[in-house]
């Protein structure tokens, strides 16, 4: 399992969200972000932990690899080429969804048991995980990142290389101020484990 993060750090992280509530609350609440989705990964397997920054700002202990230089397409194919060198398999989440809930994380695990790759379409057209048993070289150099057809072609850039690709449900990032809502909402359902976003949101489970 392997979060892909940015060191919280202002003018890094949530820039949207900070524009309209200012860099004290966007930086508390990436680090957050960070927090929770890191915490439920240890149960599942081996944890990574991708990181943008400098490694004095991880607010946990973990194994870091440096993301390295490129687009997110460089980025993931390097870093999960690496985890997927002592392991059958490796899964790539972000922060951007806290608290992603577990049955989404089990059923990308079961569904690499009959395919090469799993990808979870968010609610922008992004992915919130992608899943791999191999990486084909350069599969992602065509992808058009920070889009609304990231995860699509991504997808279909996967089946051009003949891997087999399962979808998950779709789930949702926190990058606007809007998404704030939806999480709040989430948390107090109790559809979302998220502790420290709770806390920042102000928010009671």
């Amino acid at each position: 399992m392997v979060l892909f993060a940015k060191a919280p750090r202002a003018g890094r992280v949530k820039t949207r969200i900070a524009a309209r509530l200012g860099d004290d609350f966007a930086v508390a609440l990436a680090r957050a972000c960070l927090l929770d989705s890191w915490a439920p990964l240890g149960d599942l397997g081996d944890a990574l932990l991708a990181w943008d920054g400098d490694a004095a700002d991880v607010p946990f202990s973990a194994p870091i690899i440096p993301q390295g230089e490129g687009d997110l397409g460089a980025r993931l194919e390097r870093v999960l080429r690496h985890a997927l060198s002592t392991a059958p398999w490796a899964i790539a989440i972000g922060s951007d969804s806290p608290g992603l809930p577990r049955h989404l994380l089990i059923s990308a695990i079961d569904a690499l048991s009959t395919h090469e790759a799993v990808i979870g379409p968010a609610d922008d057209g992004g992915f919130y995980l992608l899943g791999l048993r191999e990486v084909p070289a350069r599969a992602f150099d065509q992808v058009p990142w920070s889009t609304d057809r990231a995860c699509a072609a991504t997808a279909t850039a996967l089946r051009a290389r003949g891997l087999r690709v399962a979808e998950l449900p779709r789930w949702f990032d926190v990058d606007v101020v809007e998404d704030l809502d939806r999480l709040r909402d989430a948390i107090r359902a109790r559809r979302v484990a998220a502790p420290n976003v709770a806390r920042v949101l102000g928010v009671q489970p």
